[in-house]
C-alpha cells in the first residue's frame, strides 16, 4: 500500500491514478455482514454504501380466465385480480409483463376494445400497460379469433414499500361491446411477471 504526496492511497499499485483517493488494483472485497450473491452495492444520498439485492421477481400462472359481458366507455375491472405483490423498497421501478390471449365477442360502435394493466386501481403512467382489440367478430368468436398480447409496463416512482395488486381493466373506445375475455381458452402458458429493479 502507498500513500502519495497528494494523499491517495493505492493498494496494489504504486502510483494512484490522478484526481482518486482510493486506487485498488486486484480482486475487491467489501463485507459487512449483508453481502450476499447477486446482491448490488448501492449508495445512498450522503454517499453512504450497502448491499441490496439487485431485483425481486414474482411470477404468477393464469391458468384461469375471466370474462366480461357487457363493455362500456367507463373502465371496469375483471373481478379477480391478477396477482399480488410486495415492493421491498422505496427508490426501484416496477415491470410489469402479462402474457395472455384476448378477444372480444362483438363491437357495438366502438372502435376496438382497450385491455389496460393497473396498479391497485391505477393506470400506468405515458399510457403504458395497453392493447387493443380492434376485430369485430359480430358475436361469432373462437380460436382464430384470439389474439397472443404481452402487455408491458413500468412504474418508475411512486410506489410506496407494501403489498400492491395487479389488476387488469378494460373499456369500449366509443360506443360499446360484450364478451371481453382474456385466456379464454384457459391455456396453462398464461403468466403474469412482476420485477423490481433499479
Amino acid at each position: 500500500m502507498v500513500i502519495d504526496k497528494n494523499g491517495a492511497v493505492g493498494i496494489g499499485i504504486v502510483t494512484p491514478a490522478a484526481g482518486t483517493k482510493l486506487h485498488v488494483n486486484g480482486p475487491t472485497m467489501i463485507s459487512d455482514g449483508t453481502q450476499g450473491n447477486g446482491k448490488i452495492f448501492v449508495s445512498d444520498a450522503s454517499g453512504m454504501g450497502s448491499w441490496k439485492q439487485g431485483s425481486y421477481i414474482t411470477t404468477f400462472a393464469l391458468n384461469t380466465g375471466q370474462s366480461m359481458v357487457n363493455i362500456s366507455i367507463t373502465p371496469t375491472q375483471f373481478a379477480t385480480a391478477l396477482g399480488t405483490f410486495t415492493k421491498n423498497e422505496v427508490n426501484t421501478n416496477i415491470e410489469v409483463i402479462l402474457n395472455t390471449h384476448i378477444v372480444v365477442g362483438d363491437l357495438v360502435g366502438a372502435n376496438g376494445v382497450t385491455f389496460e394493466l393497473r396498479i391497485d386501481g391505477n393506470a400506468f403512467p405515458n399510457n403504458m400497460g395497453r392493447v387493443i382489440y380492434w376485430q369485430d367478430n359480430n358475436g361469432t368468436y373462437g380460436l382464430n379469433t384470439y389474439i397472443n398480447v404481452n402487455i408491458n409496463a413500468i412504474w418508475t416512482a411512486g410506489i410506496p414499500i407494501g403489498a400492491h395488486q395487479i389488476t387488469l381493466w378494460v373499456y369500449a373506445n366509443g360506443g360499446s361491446a360484450t364478451n371481453a375475455y382474456y385466456n379464454p381458452g384457459n391455456y396453462n402458458n398464461t403468466s403474469l411477471i412482476i420485477k423490481e429493479t433499479r
